[in-house]
């Protein structure tokens, strides 16, 4: 391991999202200060052995009941697979492995491309976003892709979305090659939108197609554009 390495976090992969290794600690500053680690879970960061750990005594209670003697408990700041490359490419501060065999950073790109088809689009507009000072966190218990965060507000321990993001035209969303905006869905994060008193914005990423792309430096080509949408009084 090159010496810059020892100062980067440690990030494993593990299904479709990536663990941070800090060797023991649940790193809660990953979340605090660069604002990532929320993953696809409800809760912003661990919770176990902090203030907060009666509040979660019932669940702690079934993961204690059944563990093996000798193992211990610890929860990992999960971070998405989008999170975890922008971290390690373009802020350098992560290195990836899955085990004990280290991931390049085409390496990553093509596993986490494998594991999640719209990769390409979700990093495109996640980088786009953390490129101007927003923190895009995963909407997914919203049916969104991304609520937005203002990154200063991160860092001042302020946790309060000011929008909610929808990616158009993802393949995993598109129907029988149908390019067009599934305006259902749009209708319906719009509805979800309103009752949170959130701002809702779409993206749509253009220009060369992101799916056949081998890296991500294939994807500086893409266009990003956004539409902010207001609901209509009744």
């Amino acid at each position: 391991m090159e010496p810059e390495d020892e100062a980067r976090l440690k990030g494993v992969v593990v299904g479709r999202s990536v663990w941070i290794d800090d060797g023991g600690r649940s790193d809660i500053s990953v979340v605090d200060v660069l604002g990532v680690g929320k993953g696809n879970l409800s809760r912003g960061v661990p919770t176990f052995g902090t203030d907060s750990r009666d509040e979660d005594a019932p669940m702690l209670g079934k993961f204690e009941r059944g563990q093996r003697e000798g193992d211990s408990l610890l929860e990992h700041v999960q971070l998405s697979l989008w999170e975890a490359y922008y971290l390690a490419v373009n802020r350098e501060m992560l290195t990836l492995s899955r085990g004990d065999d280290h991931l390049s950073a085409d390496a990553a790109w093509s596993e986490f491309k494998d594991a999640d088809p719209d990769l390409p689009y979700k990093y495109s507009v996640y980088a786009w976003f953390r490129e101007r000072g927003v923190v895009a966190r995963s909407g997914l218990k919203l049916g969104v892709e991304f609520a937005l965060y203002e990154e200063s507000s991160i860092v001042q321990g302020h946790r309060h979305a000011f929008a909610l993001a929808v990616v158009c035209g993802l393949p995993s969303q598109l129907i029988a090659g149908d390019t067009q905006p599934n305006w259902s869905r749009i209708h319906s994060a719009m509805r979800v939108a309103h009752s949170v008193e959130k701002k809702l914005i779409l993206v749509q990423v253009s220009g060369s197609s992101s799916e056949t792309s081998t890296s991500a430096e294939s994807l500086n080509t893409l266009a990003i554009h956004t539409i902010v949408l207001s609901k209509c009084a009744m």
